[in-house]
């Protein structure tokens, strides 16, 4: 497949009819003499010639029919693409992607600059598809195979970077399948889409790793019994099989394998394949005979391994009192640049060190205080009366909720806990909620720490790693989130006192 090359006269340019189909050099001229009598062609002749509101009609008309014709050439693999703009050189049919509005299309890489001037692009307030690499996959998906896919599923896999990987999972029937499966699943969790992307990623890498390095070419070739050595060898490579780097993955990929096959299997029933079905029967079998000596029980190993160095590593007081000034400077510093300035990459900076300063003061998880939406930060109260909470919750910091404002949100096993916000972090919070709007964020985004142009949350660990690495440690690579937890939780709280409020805890 290629765009349409040779010389750049204007004239030379064909567009494709959207009634018979056929290229023409002079669009509007054939619609007017040949399909007159078309409804959507005689609405333009009540507009004078030339006008602005007929030229738009002629275009619509125009990129309806290349988007037609288009369509046919990307499923039968036969023809040249007619797009809006041609290149000098020989383009491959993977570096285009249409329009979502307007049909017409375009480059891949400067997708993102036409979205934002489109005319059929009706923008409302909070209009945005993200970073250009995740508008592409919005845009890829219109002319993808997606019967069957719910529109929700297709908004899920919408917000993909688009790569490869994602065009792999886009164009697979059987991951399209899976992935529709876990949507379901995961429908009345939003927070767990990002994890169901993940997983559909794994998968797709996985195939590609099988077609790059085995004979095997679909997800039917992967369930034959004789080539269950091959599996497992892609499976090997996927998690870096020299000591599996990434030994999760390698179990993460079996559990995936375990729910393909049963798609594979139901499909071939469906069909009345017998063989595929029979061969789905013996690859399940095998399976569980074999998967834990193949892959398992080594990455397991590794994962108790890994556990074991990492539980003998603890951060130094030292090292942790670095992290803590670092914070209050970068917080103190990142709210004075966004008061003089409202931007959207000094709100960011200054949500990512609240957010911070907020996990580590508190002994929840990041993603329990990344996740507090505005809903629950307007409803905060300051009160000494705990009766309500966990009994995790500490002495110390039962004494704090009645000295300093407090949200309280369902933890782990749906146990309430409190997020104890100093003055300091309130009021910088405050003034997040007050300027988010002017400062790029989505108005429906539900969080008070939202990340730009989407609707989710700062990752908690991920704004800390990055204070991490700028704070100047002897040995950053210690100063995670569980152990600071585990071992400084107290320190980092009395680190946060001032005097007077140290006597009263």
């Amino acid at each position: 497949l290629s765009q349409h090359s040779g010389s750049f006269n204007k004239y030379s340019k064909r567009n494709y009819c959207l009634f018979c189909g056929k290229p023409v050099t002079k669009i509007s001229r054939h619609l007017t003499n040949i399909h007159s009598d078309r409804i959507e062609v005689a609405v333009a002749f009540q507009y004078p010639p030339n006008s602005k509101e007929r030229r738009k009609i002629w275009q619509k008309l125009t990129n309806d029919g290349n988007f037609k014709h288009n369509k046919d050439v990307l499923k039968t693999g036969e023809g040249k693409l007619a797009v809006r703009g041609r290149t000098k050189t020989s383009s491959k049919a993977t570096d285009f992607v249409h329009c979502i509005y307007c049909h017409g299309l375009y480059g891949k890489k400067l997708i993102h600059l036409h979205l934002r001037k489109c005319k059929e692009n009706v923008k409302t307030e909070d209009d945005s598809h993200g970073t250009p690499r995740r508008v592409v996959s919005h845009c890829a998906l219109l002319t993808k195979n997606c019967e069957g896919i719910s529109e929700e599923f297709k908004n899920l896999i919408g917000v993909m970077v688009y790569d490869n990987v994602t065009e792999t999972v886009m164009e697979n029937q059987i991951i399209l399948q899976y992935g529709e499966q876990m949507f379901k699943k995961y429908i009345n969790h939003p927070k767990q889409h990002e994890y169901a992307r993940q997983n559909l990623r794994h998968v797709a890498r996985l195939l590609l790793e099988a077609q790059k390095s085995t004979p095997m070419k679909s997800f039917e070739d992967f369930f034959k019994p004789s080539n269950f050595k091959l599996v497992v060898s892609a499976v090997k490579v996927v998690g870096q099989y020299d000591r599996y780097n990434i030994p999760s993955l390698a179990l993460k990929l079996g559990y995936h394998l375990q729910k393909i096959c049963n798609i594979v299997q139901h499909n071939a029933k469906s069909i009345g394949d017998t063989k595929v079905v029979e061969s789905c029967k013996i690859f399940l079998s095998m399976y569980d005979k074999k998967w834990t000596k193949y892959v398992s029980s080594l990455a397991l190993k590794n994962i108790k391994d890994m556990q074991k160095k990492r539980a003998n590593k603890v951060p130094s007081a030292q090292d942790v009192k670095h992290l803590y000034y670092h914070l209050e400077t970068a917080h103190h510093a990142a709210e004075k640049k966004l008061r003089e300035n409202l931007c959207s990459e000094n709100f960011v900076a200054l949500a990512r060190a609240v957010l911070a300063r907020t996990i580590l003061f508190n002994r929840r998880l990041p993603g329990e205080v990344a996740s507090i939406s505005l809903e629950t930060f307007e409803s905060r109260i300051r009160s000494d009366v705990c009766d309500d909470m966990d009994v995790s919750v500490s002495q110390m910091e039962r004494k704090l909720c009645g000295l300093f404002s407090r949200v309280t949100i369902k933890g782990k096993c749906g146990r309430v806990v409190p997020i104890i916000l100093k003055p300091s972090f309130e009021s910088s919070i405050e003034f997040l909620v007050s300027v988010r709007e002017k400062c790029g964020i989505l108005s429906n985004n539900p969080y008070v720490f939202p990340r730009q142009q989407s609707l989710t949350a700062q990752r908690g660990s991920s704004c800390i790693q990055f204070h991490v690495k700028e704070c100047g440690a002897e040995n950053p690579s210690v100063l995670m989130v569980v152990k600071l937890r585990r071992h400084f939780a107290p320190l980092l709280q009395l680190l946060n006192l001032d005097d007077e409020e140290v006597k009263q805890v």
